[in-house]
């Protein structure tokens, strides 16, 4: 017998929205989607040479899975660089500043993302917001 409390969801690009920091993000898995309650995952695409702004994430922690590409991911107060390519993940705890930065100059990164937050939105605040 099926659990109705699992769910499959395929990455469909009408649910695709175009996210404030310099990419493309496809929420999966949400409580929209799947009925989760204390999680997300979905896929994030960023362009050739782009960057999001120096930002916090307050209450959702952040796992980073690189699918394509390769990414830079600066950490913490003095924005310490952490270089993770496909098939390696990097977690973000909640309340980390942190900026992202796809270091082709010709091919987009893609990623999976699983956040605390069951919605997958973008709850943060930039760094000019940010209590450092």
């Amino acid at each position: 017998m099926r659990d109705e409390r699992v769910s499959v969801v395929g990455a469909s690009g009408d649910r695709a929205i175009r996210g404030t920091q310099a990419q493309a993000l496809l929420p999966c898995i949400t409580s929209a989607t799947s009925g989760s309650s204390r999680l997300s995952a979905g896929i994030v695409v960023m362009p050739p040479r782009a960057s999001s702004k120096v930002h916090v994430h307050e209450h959702s922690d952040i796992v980073v899975m690189v699918v394509a590409g390769k990414a830079l991911t600066l950490v913490g107060d003095d924005l310490i660089p952490y270089a993770h390519a496909p098939g390696e993940f990097i977690f973000i705890p909640a309340g980390v500043i942190h900026m992202a930065v796809n270091l082709s100059s010709s091919s987009p990164l893609t990623a999976v993302e699983v956040r605390t937050d069951p919605h997958f939105r973008g709850h943060f605040r930039t760094r000019s917001t940010c209590l450092l």
